[in-house]
């Protein structure tokens, strides 16, 4: 890895700033390779001796055998005393890169034999290049080292680096019932990640098992909690570092309570008209309704209303349970916008006559409504009846309010007590049921009249 790519990843890292990377830098430029060697060596074992030193608990390998916990945690608080030694901590960082699971210090950073196998010729080298033998340090072999450091860096994570972690992430959320211990404990060890690497793990959590899921699939709530609990605690002081495509922040904003957006409303927006034509999509938005119109919301304040509700309306065709159950005062466009409530009723219009197979497609006035197809509207329904529950003067002011509520009055007070009847009583009953459920809406017109 050549000095320019080297500085770069260092930046991108943090290491800018760090005093033994800056000398073998400036060493390695006045072509003093030795101390260039010994400076980058030591800048990356002292990054390792950090980690273990930063870290919270006792590493979950370490004298895993050890029943008492009192001990493990004496023991390990000696391993650290140690790193914090100049005169030891070089050695017991190869003590603890060398250490076997099944030995007393074990593999804290789980680290895999090909993992491992760099550090002999990377130590040899260093003590090379300190006591000046006969073997040469040249610029290729710093580069060389630079290019181990780089391609080693992301196994430094206590209990194991990103892929092991996401590995049991797996195995929790396929074969675990849901445990808040477990997924707990996954949390800590994902805290124990540097802030990038958090970003990583979540982004490939995000396209497995949101994006990537099939549309009959339920979604986990082991996935549903930890992304609660992992990116809105993220996007505090770190918020600038967040680095989410409007992909990902649209299927967060739908699935996750309380989560808000860092990406301009246009960007989402536009990515939200791509996904919505998707079924797959589609779907998903059926299972977090409320989360569906908070975002829907946060549209209207950016995009025009004709265009906004002709996207809401093409996807209620196929998807109307995302109106029914929801907290309608909760979203302004459910609970205020008078369009929306007009579109509404225009598709209940559609009930208003029926069809019969020997007279094709020539519609027929029912007086009330067509029951064979009106619990298929349920979801409008209810929210009609929501809408005059909040206003009643809607039955008074808006024409197609006054049209529904009078067909639902003709059908609540008509006589189906014959057997004949059996369909229409029905309806009438299950009328009757939404009625009650906001407050009578029916009588209450009549005396407000």
């Amino acid at each position: 890895m050549e000095l320019r790519e080297f500085k770069h990843w260092l930046i991108d890292n943090g290491f800018e700033e760090n005093e033994l990377y800056s000398e073998s830098i400036k060493c390695y430029q006045v072509e003093a390779y030795r101390a260039a060697y010994i400076f980058s060596y030591l800048a990356n074992h002292k990054y390792i001796s950090e980690v273990i030193i930063k870290y919270r608990g006792v590493p979950k390998s370490f004298e895993r055998n050890c029943p008492d916990e009192d001990v493990r945690s004496t023991n390990w608080q000696k391993k650290v005393s140690l790193l914090k030694n100049e005169d030891s901590w070089e050695e017991e960082v190869n003590n603890l890169i060398n250490a076997d699971i099944n030995g007393k210090a074990g593999n804290i950073f789980a680290l895999h034999d090909n993992i491992r196998r760099y550090f002999p010729e990377m130590r040899n080298l260093r003590n090379i290049a300190a006591h000046a033998k006969e073997r040469r340090i040249t610029e290729s072999t710093v580069q060389e080292l630079w290019n181990n450091i780089v391609y080693l860096y992301p196994n430094f994570v206590i209990n194991g680096s990103k892929d092991d972690w996401l590995d049991e992430f797996n195995q929790l959320v396929q074969y675990s019932n849901y445990d808040s211990e477990l997924l707990e404990n996954k949390i800590d060890s994902f805290k124990d990640f540097l802030v990038e690497n958090q970003l990583s793990i979540i982004k490939v959590i995000i396209k497995k098992y949101l994006i990537d899921i099939d549309w009959n699939e339920k979604i986990s709530k082991i996935v549903l909690d930890f992304l609660h609990k992992t990116v809105i605690d993220l996007k505090g002081p770190t918020e600038e570092k967040l680095l989410f495509s409007p992909i990902e922040e649209v299927y967060l904003l739908i699935s996750v309570d309380g989560y808000s957006s860092v990406c301009r409303g246009l960007d989402l927006f536009s990515q939200f008209e791509k996904l919505i034509k998707d079924y797959s999509f589609r779907y998903f938005c059926d299972k977090f309704p409320e989360n569906f119109w908070k975002l829907i919301d946060s549209f209207s304040r950016e995009i025009k209303e004709d265009k906004l509700l002709a996207i809401v309306f093409n996807f209620l065709k196929s998807n109307d349970s995302v109106l029914f159950p929801v907290d309608y005062k909760n979203h302004k466009i459910l609970s205020e916008n008078e369009t929306f409530l007009n579109k509404v009723l225009e598709k209940i219009e559609h009930l208003y006559y029926y069809t019969m197979y020997h007279t094709g497609q020539k519609r027929h006035n029912t007086l009330t409504f067509d029951y064979s197809r009106i619990k298929s509207y349920n979801a409008h329904i209810n929210y009609v009846f929501y809408r005059v529950s909040e206003n009643y003067l809607l039955a008074e002011s808006n024409d197609r309010v006054k049209e529904f509520i009078s067909r639902c009055s003709k059908l609540i007070k008509s006589d189906y007590s014959g057997d004949a009847w059996h369909s229409e009583k029905d309806m009438q009953e299950y009328i009757n049921q939404i009625n009650q459920r906001y407050g009578d809406v029916l009588r209450i017109g009549e005396e407000t009249k």
